[in-house]
């Protein structure tokens, strides 16, 4: 299955409250970026997502990654599946 949306960071007030700290000690810079960004809500708009799932389909090409959104073959290998074992 084809990986067709990327979806960016939903910050809600748990995640939010952790991840602000870190930005600030951590990338200072773009904190004011984000805090913007996620201002009115804990979820990107939609259209960064398109334009982030856009990239990874050009980053996929150029590297010769699979596009698949299955973690285990996700880089052409198969590993054994979780589930299985509750099965």
């Amino acid at each position: 299955m084809e990986i067709k949306n990327a979806k960016g960071l939903a910050t809600r007030p748990c995640a939010a409250s952790v991840f602000i700290p870190f930005m600030e000690i951590e990338f200072p810079h773009l904190v004011d970026s984000y805090r913007e960004r996620y201002a009115k809500s804990a979820f990107l708009p939609p259209e960064y997502g398109k334009r982030i799932s856009r990239l990874l389909v050009m980053l996929r090409k150029k590297h010769g990654m699979a596009a698949t959104a299955h973690p285990d073959t996700r880089f052409g290998e198969s590993f054994p599946v979780q589930d299985s074992l509750f099965r």
